[in-house]
């Protein structure tokens, strides 16, 4: 089948299930990316899910990865009909960043430099309540 047909039959999926054109049109982009790298070389259905985790390992935004993810998983399932193919492809984990902690010190030497009185009164009345 050509690109434009595995498209049309996603967007009538996505259709059915009342999907805003904003998010039909994102993930209609997302699609049209994976099968467009995968074109000259297989069938959507024969693609494996080796070569499909090895598609998804060179995305590098957890976001980004997540989308695609979400996208495949909806293909696969509603229009290709083989969504066992993609169960064991988890979710990438988000890493969160941990706050930097200012030593009492530094801060103290941040807040004697705030010179607008409306601030200043914030951090006064906060250094109180300690």
């Amino acid at each position: 089948m050509q690109i434009q047909t595995w498209l049309d039959k996603f967007n009538v999926e996505l259709t059915l299930l009342g999907r805003a054109e904003d998010t039909k049109s994102c993930y209609c982009s997302f699609l049209k990316k994976f099968l467009i790298q995968f074109n000259d070389k297989h069938h959507p259905t024969h693609i494996g899910a080796e070569e499909i985790k090895k598609y998804l390992s060179e995305i590098e935004s957890a976001v980004q990865y997540k989308q695609m993810l979400s996208v495949l998983l909806f293909f696969y399932a509603k229009v290709v009909k083989q969504p066992e193919k993609l169960k064991d492809i988890p979710y990438r984990k988000y890493h969160s960043k941990l706050p930097e902690i200012i030593d009492k010190k530094i801060l103290l030497q941040r807040i004697a430099r705030v010179t607008d009185p409306r601030y200043k009164a914030m951090f006064v009345r906060n250094k109180k309540s300690d």
